[in-house]
């Protein structure tokens, strides 16, 4: 299949002589061993042959100029008749009437969405548990505002430290409490 393929785009070269010497070599051996391309390529030989054989039919010069004004004429005819046609809907493709309907589309949506946001009732109240999040931060921010933001260096050595670990007994406890009495003066 990709042989004939290849053979039949060789034809015309081959034909007029304007072939390299391996495509020769290829076309030629394709020729002899594919029955259909071997058909194709006589059909095509003497329809040229015939056609040399055919007598040549020389035309005026009135001929040809009358022949491309007339072409002339037909394309412009149609040129002005398109131009003289009114608005017609028959003039516009169907992708603009698909683009279009699709943006009227999303611009209703669009306005839809913006006006069922705004007319929500301004006394509709929360979820329970979405005021109690809202509470517990109000009261953590309260605390975190009466707590200073920075302590100083001596302020820090002398506060004391709960470890967690359990009563003033407790080793780990003495030895964080000992630690903060400790003073970090230079010597």
């Amino acid at each position: 299949m990709k042989n004939c393929y290849r053979f039949k785009t060789l034809i015309s070269n081959y034909i007029d002589k304007k072939i390299s010497f391996r495509d020769r070599r290829f076309f030629e051996s394709h020729r002899k061993n594919c029955e259909s391309c071997s058909a194709l390529f006589a059909s095509i030989f003497k329809t040229k042959v015939k056609m040399h054989q055919m007598p040549q039919i020389t035309v005026g010069d009135e001929f040809m100029t009358s022949l491309r004004k007339r072409i002339l004429d037909h394309k412009n005819a149609r040129i002005l008749s398109s131009q003289n046609k009114n608005f017609s809907l028959n003039r516009i493709p169907a992708f603009a009437y698909a683009f279009s309907s699709v943006l009227v589309l999303v611009i209703v949506g669009f306005l839809m969405m913006k006006t069922s946001g705004s007319v929500a009732p301004q006394s509709q109240q929360l979820p329970v548990a979405t005021q109690q999040q809202i509470d517990d931060a109000r009261q953590f921010q309260q605390q975190f505002d009466a707590t200073p933001g920075y302590l100083a260096p001596e302020q820090m050595a002398n506060t004391q430290v709960d470890s967690g670990l359990g009563n003033e007994d407790d080793p780990a406890r003495n030895f964080e409490n000992n630690l903060n009495k400790v003073d970090y003066q230079k010597k």
